[in-house]
């Protein structure tokens, strides 16, 4: 079944079939297409709420995106994109951009997986490993503990005291099924019960293992594990052509790991004073201290303390790695793909808009006390606590259970009692059924009915996709004007918005009077056909298309109390 969110897949599709109209629009000399126009809905709705519909929502957000890219022009023409952080921040998606492609054509075609592999790894899912283990910050304190194990230390003990991995709250207890990281598998393979593992390393740090006890178990049903299965070993075949990969490019360029900012400190300070001091170089380049300083959050990496020297030697490996796979990407010619191009254009784009929306369109734009209040006397209905209603309910499955707990209530046993006996809502049933407050206005749909409750009524049977809700008022709490002492930054962020709303068409108009924007009223139309053969070229689509939006929740949702909150 085809979901909403395959919609501007669909319709990208469609034009590329029907030919889609050479532009919708003109903004000077920039043409504005149904591609683009997609891709600015989807920057609204984001998540597919709603589709593209009528042509009056074409036109709509035609216009949103005529304005936008009048704004994006005029911000190259201030020579915005030249901005250092700009610059960087395009140079950095950029290259992003290029090692994702790279990695995608060296990567994936060695990452097949095949029947026969996964059948081979069902074959063999027998058996289970009890296992102890034991993880450290360094290979020094691995050595030493595994050395302490090896004299006869308690191994569960120890790792209850000086484990960092999550099984130290039992003792280093695990068992281990295939599928773990591929590490235990090969250490644990080649030991017998009660031996331990030479040190080895893993995502959790350095550990130390210890195999306790080899269970044999029943083999799943195929069909229950072969996704799984196939998912890891696909997984695992990426990550050894990666390795193997980057040893290549090591090999070949001649990368040298140096051992630069031995504390977190060191980096500070060669940062400052030394930024071009090599952690790492290769023929024809280097990362610096200062690249490495860019990479990390200092205050968080301060917090690592013997572990620092691990970390940096990963995240200098990480950036060595993207930079080589960068000018792999680059010899190819990877960069002038369109889809790069395009990727890299549109990332530029949404800088250099949003510089000039900072720098200029609404600098200097605040909001006073004074702007805040004058918000608040305005738009006072914005500012009311609705009438709430204290709710409890008894929710059961079936209609003869609905029946049942109404004639109990008919005969006045208690609603509390009668809910601890019955409720199936496990959130409320150890209160009583007690739902807590809950403003008026949210009770829509199956549920309406409540809203007009008075205290102590008891609602019919009110049947939701939960079952059958009893709902009963315990009390109600009147509408109130919040006070506006306890909105004011809340006015004072709806005032600032109507301020910076009142610049941003200061400058749309005069953008627009010296522009030439030309409507074409035939690519709407043209789009607009194209866009209803695509809906009706697949009838789900089409039809989730035609249908309302969801209802709202059909199950009472406790409110905060009265004045904490809008």
């Amino acid at each position: 079944m085809m979901s909403r969110i395959a919609l501007v897949s669909l319709l990208a599709a469609s034009a590329c079939a029907h030919g889609s109209p050479a532009y919708l629009a003109k903004v000077n000399d920039e043409l504005v297409t149904g591609k683009e126009l997609r891709a600015e809905f989807a920057r609204h709705h984001a998540a597919m709420d709603r589709i593209l519909g009528s042509e009056e929502d074409v036109r709509t957000y035609l216009g949103r995106l005529v304005d936008r890219r009048l704004f994006v022009q005029e911000a190259y023409r201030m020579g915005l994109e030249e901005a250092p952080d700009v610059r960087e921040s395009v140079a950095r998606a950029r290259g992003q951009r290029l090692v994702e492609l790279y990695l995608r054509e060296e990567v994936e075609a060695h990452a097949s997986v095949t029947e026969a592999e996964v059948q081979a790894i069902h074959a063999g899912l027998t058996e289970q490993l009890k296992v102890r283990q034991l993880a450290l910050p360094t290979r020094q304190a691995a050595e030493a503990a595994r050395a302490a194990l090896a004299g006869g230390a308690d191994f569960e003990a120890m790792a209850r005291q000086r484990s960092t991995a999550e099984s130290a709250s039992r003792g280093g207890l695990l068992v281990v099924g295939w599928g773990a990281e591929e590490i235990y598998e090969t250490t644990l393979a080649a030991l017998k019960e009660g031996q331990l593992s030479p040190v080895i390393q893993s995502s959790q740090g350095w550990e130390v293992l210890k195999l306790e006890q080899r269970i044999t178990v029943e083999r799943p049903a195929y069909e229950k594990v072969s996704g799984r299965i196939r998912q890891i070993l696909h997984k695992r075949k990426q990550t050894a052509r990666e390795h193997a990969l980057y040893g290549e490019l090591w090999a070949r360029h001649q990368v040298k790991v140096l051992d630069c900012a031995p504390t977190v400190a060191a980096l500070t300070r060669a940062a400052a004073e030394r930024p071009a001091e090599p952690c790492a170089t290769w023929t024809g380049g280097a990362i610096t201290v200062e690249a490495l300083a860019k990479r990390v959050k200092i205050d968080q990496v301060t917090a690592l303390g013997d572990r620092w020297p691990g970390v940096r030697q990963a995240v200098v490996e990480d950036l060595v790695a993207r930079q080589l796979a960068q000018a792999e990407a680059e010899a190819r010619g990877l960069g002038s793909r369109p889809e790069v191009v395009e990727k890299v254009r549109a990332h530029q784009d949404d800088l250099v808009e949003s510089r000039l929306y900072r720098d200029h369109v609404v600098k200097g734009v605040e909001a006073s006390d004074g702007d805040a209040r004058a918000w608040y006397q305005a738009h006072l209905g914005d500012f009311m606590q609705d009438a709430q209603l204290e709710l409890a309910q008894i929710l059961v499955k079936t209609e003869a259970d609905a029946a049942e707990v109404q004639a109990r209530l008919a005969a006045r046993q208690p609603f509390a009692e009668v809910a601890t006996a019955w409720s199936k809502d496990p959130t409320t049933v150890r209160e009583g059924g007690r739902v807590g407050f809950v403003e008026k206005k949210t009770l829509v749909g199956p549920l309406a009915p409540v809203a007009a409750l008075a205290e102590g009524e008891v609602s019919a049977p009110l049947q939701t996709e939960a079952g059958y809700h009893l709902v009963k008022v315990l009390s109600t709490r009147s509408a109130v004007q919040r006070p506006f002492e306890e909105v004011t930054e809340e006015a004072r962020r709806l005032a600032l918005q109507a301020k910076q709303k009142t610049e941003i068409d200061r400058w749309v108009k005069t953008l627009r009077a010296a522009a030439r924007v030309e409507i074409s009223d035939a690519g709407i139309k043209a789009f607009e056909r194209e866009r209803t053969a695509a809906l009706e070229a697949d009838p789900v689509l089409g039809k989730s298309a035609a249908a309302a939006p969801d209802g709202p929740s059909t199950h009472p949702t406790a409110a905060p109390p009265a004045g904490s909150g809008p």
